[in-house]
């Protein structure tokens, strides 16, 4: 019996392959509903059923026609329009059944749209959404089972996943390459699986995952290029799971983590390249999990952690390269959690803590190399917590506290090594908590306590007589 079904349903897909070849589009659109209503009524065959139905959604002209370009007039663009209404029934065959109202669901079954080609409108069209020229998988379930976007070129119009669900589902995006489409996972929920966008290009359009939550799936975007455009996870809700730009290269656009929250999943920069780029983490909520940016390069563009609040996870900089560009944490606050710059290189460019509060937690430049970039605390309110430059290296550039308060942190150079560059504390409060220098060695540059407003808690130095590059208050002055 199984034999014979099998037989049956060879000669169904046969005849259903004759009717999608058929240059009439009335007949190609019944070819489809038959195949439709053989996926429903044969389980066993459905996969086949599927995979036909996903290789119609691939099989699109990759160049819309011009009128006439060929002496066709018409017909050839009619005929390109009609593919691609085509294209839009299949796969509106294929959502229909991942609805949690379908009467009859394909959720498990994998789906391949690998090399799948979305374009621009075709000739003689206005933009826009009239045009059609959009895949849409908005508020659909996709539980177990695969999908493939892998190697495809899109060029224009929308894919969407918007309200979408990833339940226990592989998504690939796996060397996609994105020049002006606009993809949108606006409000999707990512609970098991992972997504995939390594070795992806994005040269225009935008990604959004705004509000999105993940939960517990992986979002992979190892070796993407972002030349353009913008990558949004403005308000994403980051509970678990991991999110990963290893190794990506950002030579211009966006990329957007403003106002998100993490709760215990993680994401990571490391080895990235930003040469151009903006990222922003303005008003991120960071209460657990971990944010690396180990062994990024900033070469260029700016990475903002504006009124960012920490108060319990970890952001890492451990062993990054900064050589331009500007790292902001103004106004940011440290309640807890930790943010390292172990081992980092600062050799050109600004990183900010202009009007940060540090009210726990810890921030570490232990072992930093300061060569030539500019650091400052403007501002800034120590009153809990804890800065460490222990050990780190001050050979150029500058570190610059002024009007910050120190009234109960505690701020360490103990082991630092001043050989160039200046350390400065113009118009500094140290009222409570404790600076500490000991150890330090002063053989060049500067470090600057001269213009403090108040010494009620001065900072701690070796009993030495007054070093070359030590000014202190006249006063105060170790005897």
């Amino acid at each position: 019996m199984p034999t014979e079904n099998a037989s049956r349903l060879g000669e169904l897909l046969a005849e259903v392959a004759g009717q999608l070849e058929d240059p009439a589009a009335a007949v190609r659109l019944a070819g489809l509903q038959a195949l439709e209503r053989l996926a429903d009524e044969d389980e066993a065959g459905r996969q086949q059923c599927i995979d036909v139905l996903c290789a119609a959604v691939r099989a699109a002209p990759e160049v819309p026609p011009q009128p006439g370009a060929d002496g066709g007039g018409q017909e050839r663009p009619q005929a390109w329009r009609d593919e691609r209404d085509h294209r839009q029934a299949a796969l509106g065959m294929i959502t229909a059944h991942l609805r949690d109202d379908a009467a009859v669901s394909w959720r498990g079954y994998d789906l391949d749209f690998t090399g799948i080609v979305l374009d621009g409108p075709g000739a003689g069209e206005a933009s826009g959404e009239g045009a059609r020229t959009s895949l849409s998988f908005a508020g659909v379930t996709f539980e177990g089972g695969s999908i493939s976007f892998a190697d495809g070129r899109f060029t224009g119009g929308e894919l969407s996943f918007a309200g979408a669900t990833f339940a226990d589902c592989d998504v690939s995006f796996a060397g996609a390459r994105f020049a002006g489409t606009r993809v949108s996972l606006l409000g999707a929920e990512f609970a098991a699986g992972p997504v995939s966008f390594a070795g992806a290009e994005f040269s225009g359009g935008k990604i959004s995952f705004t509000g999105a939550a993940f939960a517990g799936s992986d979002v992979d975007f190892t070796d993407a290029t972002f030349g353009g455009g913008e990558a949004s996870f403005v308000g994403a809700d980051f509970a678990s799971g991991q999110v990963r730009f290893t190794d990506a290269k950002f030579t211009g656009g966006m990329v957007s983590l403003a106002k998100a929250c993490f709760t215990g999943a993680g994401i990571s920069f490391a080895g990235a390249r930003f040469t151009g780029t903006k990222v922003s983490l303005v008003g991120t909520e960071f209460t657990d999990g971990e944010v690396s940016f180990a062994g990024a390069e900033f070469g260029g563009g700016k990475v903002s952690f504006t009124g960012a609040t920490f108060g319990g996870a970890v952001v890492g900089f451990l062993g990054a390269r900064f050589t331009g560009g500007y790292t902001s944490f103004l106004a940011a606050k440290f309640a807890g959690g930790e943010v390292r710059f172990m081992d980092a290189v600062f050799s050109g460019g600004e990183v900010g803590f202009v009007d940060a509060e540090f009210c726990g937690g810890e921030v570490s430049f232990v072992g930093a190399e300061f060569a030539g970039s500019e650091v400052s605390f403007n501002g800034a309110v120590f009153s809990q917590g804890t800065v460490s430059f222990v050990a780190a290296e001050f050979g150029g550039g500058e570190v610059r506290f002024p009007w910050a308060e120190f009234g109960g942190s505690n701020v360490r150079f103990a082991s630092a090594s001043f050989e160039g560059g200046t350390v400065s504390f113009s118009k500094a409060k140290f009222s409570e908590g404790e600076v500490d220098f000991t150890s330090a060695i002063f053989g060049g540059g500067f470090v600057d306590l001269s213009e403090a407003l108040t010494w009620v808690a001065p900072p701690l130095f070796d009993r030495v007589t007054h070093p070359i590059g030590l000014l202190l208050p006249a006063e105060n002055y170790p005897e």
